[in-house]
């Protein structure tokens, strides 16, 4: 006679919880261009909190969720690796050899001239957000910066990660920058990243739930999660469509450039007058055409409002791809935008904080959307307005979740 037991309900919840959240392995080892173990490596998925080191034998181990990630290899005074990965099923232990880097020639002195240049560039790097300022640069003197003063153009080096303390968002950030340019028409940075949870006193954890989701709220990671699950409108984003036209108003470039040369002559004289409204000689005609440099040098013709996800999206080979015509205007309408951003803006006139606006323009004909709400290849879009503002202060792991929502 047999008897079968039945398994009780919050056991089978507990195990269907436990196989959905299943995580595939990444194993491998790192060495020497000798052959030999490379102990204490750093490992991580970039853009998480995924992150591991290598043991006595060089290897390591990382759980991932299922996704596109770029598996980042790291030490100081060796060259960064990064290695693209699909994860489904990863059995196969990998292999990576660190190279040493040639020794940079870096003669720094830490006087004024350096100072300044480090805080334009937390300026730029951190942001001035809200949240940046509880951001702390714990390694300064890693970073060294050269500075041509004939473009106005900052570029920024490290000798290893830089370290942020983020105490806004509960968060320590280490960020490999490879590259970082600042002028007065430009802003480039590019880097590997991960994050590493702070120790939390119980005071600080609401502080840190509550910061994090404000960041994640209309962030680029949860406007791609929305469009990855057809849910824009519900989660508070509208889109709308339209294209660039020249600005008649504005000057040519021709123009300008001829305008500052007839200044530039007559920088000296006594008919220079910068105020002057009714242009009667070429002087003056060159001062009203200079004055006009800060107009925009396109206007905004807006042809779709509430653009269709087909319009957005495609899929092809089970991936799906961001893919639009001409420039989005991305509006997030359950937040208002920040003071800083406002007075960032250079506005003539202070206004109410209205809706954050982004402007995307697409500079390839389509990029892979992660379902961790990250493009597979950030470059290749062009983000102008709110989302320009964030800068890495307001940055989350792409493996944070917002808290769920409870019903009332």
């Amino acid at each position: 006679m047999s008897s079968r037991r039945a398994i009780p309900l919050f056991l089978l919840c507990f195990l269907f919880a436990n196989l959905l959240s299943a995580k595939e392995i990444i194993k491998g080892f790192v060495v020497n261009q000798n052959r030999s173990a490379a102990e204490n490596v750093t490992v991580y998925l970039n853009y998480t909190s995924v992150h591991t080191t290598t043991n006595a034998n060089g290897y390591f181990e990382l759980a991932a969720d299922e996704g596109n990630y770029d598996l980042i290899i790291s030490s100081v005074g060796y060259t960064t690796i990064k290695h693209k990965l699909k994860i489904t099923k990863y059995n196969s232990a990998l292999t990576f050899i660190l190279v040493q880097k040639g020794l940079a020639s870096k003669n720094t002195n830490y006087n004024k001239v350096w100072e300044h240049h480090f805080e334009e560039f937390k300026h730029v790097f951190l942001g001035t957000s809200e949240v940046s300022k509880g951001c702390t640069i714990k390694n300064p003197k890693s970073l060294y910066f050269t500075f041509d003063v004939n473009t106005g153009t900052l570029i920024a080096k490290s000798t290893e990660p830089i370290l942020i303390e983020n105490k806004s968002l509960g968060y320590l950030v280490s960020y490999d920058l490879q590259h970082f340019l600042y002028s007065p028409s430009r802003v480039s940075y590019d880097g590997y990243l991960h994050f590493l949870e702070m120790n939390t006193l119980e005071s600080n954890t609401k502080k840190w739930i509550d910061n994090r989701l404000k960041a994640y709220n209309g962030s680029r990671m949860h406007f791609v999660r929305a469009l990855l699950k057809q849910e824009l409108e519900e989660e508070g984003f509208f889109i709308y469509q339209f294209r660039k036209i020249p600005n008649k108003d504005r000057p040519t470039e021709e123009s300008i450039k001829k305008a500052r040369n007839i200044v530039t002559d007559n920088y000296n004289s006594p008919n220079l007058n910068p105020k002057v409204k009714r242009p009667r000689t070429a002087l003056d005609s060159a001062v009203v055409t200079l004055r006009k440099i800060s107009l925009p040098k396109y206007k905004e013709v807006l042809y779709k409002k509430f653009v269709p996800y087909g319009s957005m999206t495609k899929e092809y080979n089970n991936e799906t791809f961001i893919n639009f015509k001409d420039y989005l205007k991305v509006i997030y309408t359950k937040e208002g935008e920040e003071k800083a951003y406002l007075q960032a803006s250079q506005l003539k006139k202070t206004r109410e904080a209205g809706y954050q606006i982004t402007n995307l323009d697409l500079l390839s004909k389509a990029t892979v959307l992660d379902k961790s709400g990250m493009l597979l290849d950030p470059l290749d879009l062009l983000v102008e307005g709110y989302w320009a503002f964030k800068r890495i202060a307001d940055m989350l792991p792409i493996d944070y979740q917002p808290p769920v929502k409870t019903m009332n």
